[in-house]
């Protein structure tokens, strides 16, 4: 092989390497104090009520303080299913376990609204559920798009 050649696959090689690098997502580690004020400064929660540790472990089956810190909100009615929940894991790793028991608890609800509450089936059918980096948000909003808008802004800097 000629010199020649062998420049320029180092050169396709270093543009290649820029590339990835520079499309790979990033998310900087930002507290959830923050995250919740630019999600409720751009959108309107309504009358959600902010529920604790405990709610989350009764609604989703999961002790939060295993996994990360979060906030959550939500409404005492079971019959409104809006809620937010964005949580800060402590080690990415255990997204999967926490996304999973989500998605459970989205299905049945899902499954008790699907005959009887067509709006509130719909909410849950567009609900946001997402990971980025160590954050997971789950919303469930007449607007998810807009939510995820503000927390994917609160996270990027």
């Amino acid at each position: 092989m000629s010199f020649r050649i062998k420049q320029l696959i180092v050169i396709a090689a270093i543009l290649g390497f820029i590339l990835f690098v520079s499309n790979r997502e990033y998310y900087i580690d930002t507290d959830l104090n923050t995250i919740y004020e630019q999600i409720t400064e751009d959108n309107d929660l309504g009358d959600m009520e902010s529920f604790d540790a405990n709610e989350i472990k009764k609604n989703f089956g999961f002790n939060i303080n295993d996994y990360g810190e979060a906030f959550y909100y939500g409404h005492v009615s079971i019959m409104d299913c809006e809620c937010l929940l964005v949580i800060k894991l402590y080690n990415e790793d255990n997204a999967s376990y926490v996304i999973d028991a989500i998605k459970a608890k989205r299905e049945q609800l899902k499954k008790l609204f699907q005959s009887y509450a067509p709006e509130q089936y719909e909410l849950l059918t567009n609900s946001l559920l997402t990971n980025k980096g160590q954050y997971i948000i789950y919303a469930v909003s007449e607007n998810p798009d807009a939510i995820e808008k503000s927390f994917i802004e609160s996270i990027t800097g």
